[in-house]
């Protein structure tokens, strides 16, 4: 693992600063202010550092809206009686969608 893969602040903050430059380029806006948000991005590394010191804060492996999701594949499944198409839709995978069945 590099030094980045261990430090999940420096990590994240990077990957914005990453994003802003790439989509939002020399070609689409001022250097300057290109320069000043990547800056803004890049002093949230003290504050979040000293909200999070000393935590073990929970990182789930799935997005908040994933038990969303799971009910409208459900519902989906219930009208139409196509697993594989519901979970695609809703990014459930055809496993869980057995599963969640299956209770």
């Amino acid at each position: 693992m590099t030094r980045r893969e261990e430090d999940i602040v420096t990590d994240i903050l990077q990957r914005a600063m990453d994003v802003v430059r790439s989509e939002l380029g020399p070609a689409m806006i001022e250097r300057a202010t290109l320069e000043m948000m990547i800056a803004s991005i890049g002093a949230l590394e003290t504050p979040v550092r000293r909200d999070y010191a000393g935590t073990s804060p929970y990182i789930a492996a799935r997005g908040t809206d994933f038990e969303i999701r799971k009910a409208a594949a459900l519902a989906e499944v219930s009208r139409t009686g196509r697993v594989a198409d519901a979970g695609n839709r809703h990014g459930i995978s055809r496993a869980t969608m057995y599963r969640l069945l299956g209770r």
